[in-house]
């Protein structure tokens, strides 16, 4: 018996297979380095994307000031169109068919009376927020799938509006060139991200009707 265990004794001693015990012990702690790794880096992944949608879901309650909630509703209808004839205090106002849409949002107030009129400055702050968006985007704070997901729609909708499109040059030309670069980017971002997609998923249909 004795024999036996020493014999056991010197062939694990043996460099061949001492090392040969040593590189399995070095590729499965490898393997479980790797497991956890990927396991880590998986929960990184998810508390990040939880993260950002919690980040976009605060931001997402500017847009839901009541001047913002007007004018988008405006602008999603074009009932809003833009008046420059005072060159130093130009205002946006609200078509005449648009003012019985505009009443039920005041409705919770009976004494307030019907806002029909918007400053430039009002449309600076509704503008301002998407230039916000893509400095989030640019600075990997907000992805384009969560801001595709949560601001596509309103972002798209408001950079394409006649009026607003009719503002934006105006003030370029008359104040800065280089106002609202950030919006017109994050535009062009989303409107490709989302024709991508389209053509993933018709690529998908194409693929299930084989």
């Amino acid at each position: 018996m004795k024999k036996m265990v020493q014999q056991k004794k010197e062939a694990t001693n043996h460099p061949l297979i001492a090392a040969y015990l040593s590189g399995i012990a070095n590729a499965a702690l490898a393997i479980l380095t790797l497991i956890i790794c990927f396991f880590g880096f998986k929960q990184l992944n998810e508390l990040a994307q939880s993260s950002q949608e919690k980040f976009a879901f605060d931001f997402n309650k500017d847009f839901n000031s009541e001047n913002n909630r007007k004018l988008i509703m405006l602008i999603d209808m074009d009932c809003l169109s833009f008046d420059k004839a005072d060159p130093k205090f130009p205002v946006f106002t609200a078509e005449k068919r648009a003012e019985k849409y505009l009443m039920v949002l005041d409705e919770n107030n009976k004494e307030k009376q019907t806002k029909t009129r918007f400053s430039s400055y009002e449309i600076d702050m509704l503008l301002d927020l998407f230039d916000q968006i893509n400095h989030f985007e640019e600075n990997d704070m907000m992805s384009i799938e969560t801001i595709c997901s949560d601001f596509g729609w309103k972002i798209t909708t408001v950079w394409e509006h006649r009026a607003i499109k009719e503002y934006v040059a105006w003030i370029k030309e008359r104040y800065n060139k280089n106002l609202y670069e950030g919006y017109e980017r994050l535009y062009n971002k989303i409107k490709k991200y989302e024709a991508s997609k389209s053509k993933e998923n018709f690529k998908d249909l194409k693929r299930s009707k084989l």
